[in-house]
């Protein structure tokens, strides 16, 4: 579970550290490029304010630079300055009208407090009229010198506040007669109109419009009104630029100047910003998208968090299903609903889990099979234990008849020499021949039983070698039965090692969950690998047995053939007894024939002693015979044993294999109890 708790959180860290990343590069690069164009577009906005501001203000002045223009170019005016010199009648209408004119022209512009009128010679002419002091010279001013410098337009005085405290400034404009000055006609403007005008728009971002004249006075401030701006960092360069717009940075306050010159009057109109108000919005926006995409990257978390938990619960169940399979247990199975790889891998982990079923089975059905081969061949094993056993008693009973035998023979042969000297005396003792002839039908007697003992000896040393052959054979067949059921074994232990090497590869396609099965599936190849050379040890085991086997009924067979001729030596000689016992039971009537008989009988002995020789020498191979088909038989009966303790292996090893299925629980109940 904490497993996949980390996979879980390795599959929602990372993309949350992603998100976040992301999220965090948008917030801080959109934040930037609003900024910029932020700041870019409310420098254009505040360059439009200011350039408003700028434009009232030239409206406002242009308003009075028109009008003293006009006042300038009026009749009365002219002829007023030119009535300086005059009748006093003259003089006196000429006052009258310029008095009218000068109602009117205050009348009409609610922000002028005087107009009035200067000729060269001092004479003065103010509406309304303002008590001056006899010794006021207007030439002397600043208003009649520019004016008289500046022939051609109306020119404007620095504002100045008036004795009221009310900001003033005088536009005045000469006139002329051709070349002749006639006179000087200005007006006073309160500026409280366009200040309160200035100071009441709202130009936003919690900005303030500043009015400065050209020697830098505060016409227009929140706090600094009259007093001289240009010691400060932020209006100095404005004041100073001969650019006629511009923005005036105060790194230190943080603050922005943007101005506009005004034309005539050289005035700066200008609007003072706080550059984090100005991206103040950028910030709200900056601030709308951190909050935005914190509510976005929680939700994607969660998102994130049931989709990995909907992931990873079939892999959960993978997991549980996969530890029931290191476990052994082959009936789990897993259920994942879907098409996508996590359910085609549940999906291949069932038909792995049924080949895996398949396969044990299999191997569990071979291994079955292994052992009851090993229980038959442990049987036949035995039998051919038995049988060589038999077969060795039988060999060595075979080899004591054979030695009795050439002990009888040697007995004939030594008989047969007595009686060889009894003939030979037998001419000189024919008057004893009565009572050796008794003798020697005593003798005959027992000859003949003694041929008759060596003939029933043969004829069970034939049926001993018989049934030794008939062993023989029957235990090479055996062997060539054993030699089938290892091939099988070798064959089944070829498929168990495919099986294994197969059920490897499942397992090293599973990856790290198979790694329990891979074990096993190697073990059981090794184990397959193990009963394939255990059969190929026994196959040549039976092989080697094979060969002595042949031997053996080869030798059995030639034994056969001298046993056959022994029989018939036996046949004649118990013949030649007959003969001599029937020739002995006439001895007594034949005795007067037995001169003309001994030759015949002298014959018959160096025949007899031929064949008692024969018999020996026979008997002697016999026994010869019969001691190398008891070594070959015993080289059979070790060959046995050996095929014995090699399926005893087998049978260990098939014991291991049998164990090795057990851990795996792949059968149902209902055929476990069966099994």
């Amino acid at each position: 579970m904490n497993k996949l708790k980390s996979i879980r959180l390795k599959f929602i860290v990372p993309i949350a550290i992603l998100l976040l990343v992301s999220f965090a590069f948008i917030i801080v690069f959109t934040g930037w490029k609003v900024e910029e164009k932020t700041k870019a577009d409310v420098l254009e906005q505040t360059k439009g304010i200011v350039k408003e501001l700028e434009h009232s203000s030239q409206q406002f002045l242009q308003k009075y630079d028109e009008s003293i223009q006009l006042l300038s170019e009026s009749q009365q005016v002219k002829v007023y300055g030119q009535s300086i010199n005059a009748s006093a009648e003259a003089k006196s209408l000429a006052e009258r009208d310029l008095q009218e004119i000068f109602n009117q022209y205050t009348r009409l512009y609610k922000d002028v407090l005087n107009v009035y009128f200067a000729a060269p010679n001092k004479q003065f002419k103010m509406v309304p009229a303002t008590n001056l002091s006899n010794n006021y010279d207007p030439t002397s001013q600043s208003w009649f010198k520019l004016a008289v410098d500046n022939k051609k337009s109306a020119v404007w005085s620095e504002p100045y506040e008036n004795a009221s405290g009310t900001y003033v400034i005088t536009v005045s404009k000469a006139l002329y007669s051709g070349k002749n000055l006639i006179g000087v006609v200005g007006a006073d403007i309160n500026l409280t109109s366009l200040t309160n005008h200035i100071n009441d728009l709202d130009i936003g971002y919690k900005g303030y419009p500043v009015i400065m004249a050209e020697n830098g006075d505060a016409i227009v401030h929140p706090k600094e009104k009259g007093n001289n701006l240009t010691k400060q960092p932020l209006f100095k360069g404005a004041v100073s630029s001969e650019k006629d717009s511009g923005i005036a940075f105060d790194q230190g306050a943080e603050q922005l100047f943007i101005y506009e010159r005004v034309n005539n009057t050289n005035w700066t109109v200008g609007a003072v910003f706080n550059e984090a108000e100005l991206i103040s919005v950028s910030q709200e926006i900056r601030n709308i998208l951190l909050i935005t995409a914190l509510s976005i990257l929680m939700i994607m978390i969660v998102v994130i968090y049931y989709l990995s938990a909907k992931i990873s619960k079939p892999i959960e169940q993978l997991n549980q299903s996969v530890s029931e399979v290191a476990k052994g247990n082959l009936h789990t199975k897993v259920t994942i609903k879907g098409r996508d790889e996590v359910a085609q891998l549940g999906h291949s982990f069932n038909h792995m889990i049924d080949n895996m079923k398949n396969i044990i089975t299999v191997v569990s059905q071979s291994a079955q099979n292994v052992r009851e081969s090993i229980t038959e061949l442990n049987t036949m094993t035995q039998v051919s234990a038995t049988s060589s056993e038999r077969t060795v008693v039988e060999i060595n009973e075979i080899a004591v008849e054979s030695a009795s035998s050439a002990n009888k023979a040697k007995s004939a042969k030594e008989q047969s020499e007595g009686l060889s000297e009894i003939i030979n005396a037998v001419s000189a003792k024919t008057e004893k021949m009565s009572t050796f002839a008794l003798d020697a039908d005593h003798a005959n007697q027992q000859g003949a039983h003694h041929i008759h003992s060596l003939q029933q000896s043969n004829e069970t040393s034939k049926q001993f070698i018989d049934s030794t052959e008939e062993v023989i054979t029957e235990l090479g067949t055996e062997i060539q039965q054993i030699e089938k059921i290892i091939h099988t074994i070798t064959d089944i232990s070829a498929q168990t090692n495919l099986l294994a090497l197969n059920a490897s590869i499942e397992a090293a396609r599973a990856g790290t969950y198979g790694k329990g099965f891979s074990v096993v599936a190697h073990e059981v190849r090794k184990l397959a690998e193990q009963s394939n050379q255990a059969a190929q040890e026994i196959q040549e085991m039976i092989e080697t047995i094979l060969q002595g086997s042949h031997k053996a009924v080869n030798q059995i067979v030639q034994t056969k053939e001298n046993f056959t001729e022994q029989t018939k030596a036996v046949k004649q000689a118990n013949q030649i007894f007959e003969s001599n016992s029937t020739l002995m039971n006439n001895m007594k009537e034949l005795i007067d024939s037995l001169h003309l008989d001994m030759q015949q009988v002298a014959v018959r002995k160096d025949e007899l002693l031929d064949l008692s020789s024969y018999m020996a020498a026979l008997s002697q191979q016999t026994a010869v015979a019969c001691e190398k088909v008891n070594n070959h038989t015993d080289e059979q009966l070790s060959a046995v044993q050996s095929v014995t303790i090699a399926t005893e292996q087998l049978n260990g090893l098939n014991q291991e294999l049998q164990q090795s299925i057990q851990r795996f629980h792949f059968q149902d109940e209902a055929d476990q109890l069966v099994d």
